[in-house]
């Protein structure tokens, strides 16, 4: 699973065609959903990780990281950003993990996968909503 999460990130993007492709291997698998979910966790750090190089190169210090609060430190991990993403990098990434993360796609794989889902996108949504208080964004 781990070298298909690489080819369909590799363009640095996950289409919802290729999170459904995924999906059917990992059910086919008998892949557990907070297996799948941990993977899909792991592809997307990554990519946020390499834009965020890309984008903002040595402006991240040690001093900024330790003064969030532990919540909002959580926050952020919870989408895969630091604290340095621009407010329109904060709402495309809660737009993406909500797209990818939402409980309709995995409706065929069970009960379970849903509440999975379900509890994923509360998470994503608790910790948009604490950045952008934290934020003051409208």
């Amino acid at each position: 699973m781990d070298t298909l999460f690489d080819v369909v990130f590799a363009d640095g993007t996950c289409s919802i065609s290729e999170l459904n492709f995924l999906k059917k291997v990992a059910n086919r698998l008998n892949i557990d959903t907070d297996v799948f979910v941990s993977f899909q966790k792991k592809h997307l750090g990554k990519e946020d990780k390499k834009e965020s190089k890309q984008e903002h190169k040595g402006s991240e210090s040690a001093n900024e990281t330790a003064s969030l609060s532990p919540e909002l430190r959580k926050a952020y991990d919870a989408l895969g950003i630091t604290e340095d993403a621009t407010d329109s990098e904060l709402k495309a990434t809660w737009r993406n993990l909500m797209r990818i993360n939402h409980p309709d796609l995995v409706s065929g794989m069970g009960e379970g996968a849903v509440a999975s889902a379900t509890k994923r996108c509360q998470e994503i949504n608790k910790a948009f909503e604490l950045i952008k208080s934290n934020r003051k964004m409208g």
